[in-house]
């Protein structure tokens, strides 16, 4: 709420004011994200479980996404139309009291049922080196960086492809207008269909290890990504139809990923008789955190580089980064995801051994 005060200040005083509430407010965030994320390696020693979980988790994220997209600017556009900051602030309050109250119900009624091993100490120095040691999640952690790069690169992206390459703010489906603006569309549209793939996630798993499932969807993003850069400005069904396999295909990608994580948790513990699920969840989210940092400076970088001005006609040259950097490039990030992931060694038979060992060390800790 404070982050959309808009307090009364100088220029200068709104500017650092919005840094400061801004940085505070991730920084709480992120300490929530940490224990929530380790939640789904503690609820459930079964590694097919705990993919069914990350995807309930992220079938929510993402249903929470569209109703943002569809609804917020709508109410603020509507009820508060002379009065934005006050609409920001409004709606803002309305959410973060149904966030806590979300946050609340879901740490006192989820039931931990993985524990460490029961004469673990927690030892930070040598945590951190047995996690720099599981192979495994250095190499899903990897993977993450560059499919972060991919999902923050194209989306800042959007609104330049809309804005200079599309060249018009309403569009038309197959003759029929569109009531959203057509970033808003593209985006809403996008969303819906990273829900239903999100969803299938489980029924893939059931016959593909979550590593070859991650690359199987990863190189499936990629062509679809990539094929944007053939669009012309007036073929507008055809990039909704790239949006729609290419968000598809997106929405396995964190269900996967996160339960990849969890995977790795129980790897590790295997391996070192050590578990360390909040440190591995945190250190995980430092890898999102750094893909998305890099996706927007790298979209900075290559914009300055095609020699983009905003808010003028732009040049042949400046028209090609745009159209690059809404495919090709993002496509390259998700090929490196790939080059990384061939190589993740936790094969759903290797995880059931693993289930099986540390069931049974459990049982004799008792």
């Amino acid at each position: 709420v404070l982050t959309f005060l808009a307090p009364d200040f100088s220029l200068t005083g709104k500017i650092v004011y919005a840094y400061i509430t801004y940085t505070a407010m991730t920084m709480i965030y992120t300490a929530i994200n940490v224990p929530y994320a380790a939640l789904m390696g503690v609820i459930t020693p079964n590694a097919m479980e705990r993919t069914v979980i990350s995807s309930y988790r992220f079938v929510g994220v993402f249903t929470a996404l569209f109703i943002v997209q569809a609804a917020f600017l709508s109410i603020v556009n509507t009820y508060f139309a002379d009065n934005e900051a006050l609409g920001y602030r409004t709606v803002m309050i309305g959410v973060s009291a149904l966030s806590v109250i979300l946050f609340f119900i879901t740490f006192l009624t989820t039931k931990e049922r993985v524990a460490p091993p029961k004469e673990q100490k927690t030892v930070l120095r040598r945590d951190l080196a047995e996690l720099f040691k599981n192979k495994p999640w250095l190499f899903v952690a990897g993977a993450t960086v560059f499919q972060l790069v991919l999902i923050s690169m194209r989306n800042a992206a959007i609104m330049y492809y809309f804005k200079y390459y599309i060249g018009r703010e309403n569009l038309a489906l197959f003759g029929k207008e569109i009531p959203w603006s057509g970033v808003s569309a593209f985006m809403l549209f996008g969303t819906v269909l990273t829900i239903l793939g999100a969803i299938s996630t489980k029924w893939f798993t059931t016959f593909l290890n979550k590593g070859r499932a991650y690359v199987l969807f990863m190189f499936l993003t990629a062509i679809f990504v990539a094929a944007v850069i053939f669009i012309k400005p007036d073929q507008i069904e055809l990039l909704f139809l790239f949006q729609a396999l290419a968000s598809f295909s997106m929405g396995p990608l964190s269900v996967l990923q996160w339960s990849i994580y969890t995977d790795t948790a129980d790897y590790g513990e295997w391996k070192f008789s050590h578990r360390a699920t909040g440190l591995l969840m945190a250190a995980s989210l430092f890898a999102l955190k750094l893909g998305l940092a890099l996706g927007s400076a790298i979209l900075g970088w290559l914009m300055n580089a095609y020699g983009f001005v905003a808010n003028v006609a732009q040049s042949e040259l400046s028209l090609t980064g745009i159209r690059m950097v809404m495919s090709v490039y993002p496509a390259i990030a998700a090929i490196c995801a790939i080059v990384i992931m061939i190589f993740y060694p936790l094969t759903n038979k290797k995880m059931e051994e693993i289930e099986i060992d540390l069931s049974a060390r459990r049982e004799t800790e008792k």
